[in-house]
């Protein structure tokens, strides 16, 4: 019988070893932009990340129209997980 797998290494605020992340995440999750790197930021797919808020929230945060979208400078990576969806 296999050995149950090892939950991630959680410092507690639900940041995880970044070769475990990697190992778990990765192939579904596209590329990781290095720090310092320019990337698009999404306000409305950040937006729909929150489908715990209620839905009056929620309309508050999105921007009518095209995707609204920033250029921005990746300041740090942090690597989360949650233990109900891992």
């Amino acid at each position: 019988m296999a050995a149950a797998a090892a939950p991630l290494a959680d410092d507690g605020d639900g940041i995880v070893d970044r070769d475990m992340w990697l190992a778990c995440a990765a192939p579904n999750s596209g590329r990781l932009p290095a720090v310092g790197s320019v990337v698009f930021y999404f306000v409305d797919g950040h937006a729909a990340q929150f489908c715990q808020f209620p839905a009056p929230l929620l309309e508050q945060l999105a921007v009518p129209g095209p995707p609204a979208s920033s250029s921005v400078r990746v300041a740090a990576v942090r690597l989360r997980a949650d233990a109900p969806h891992q």
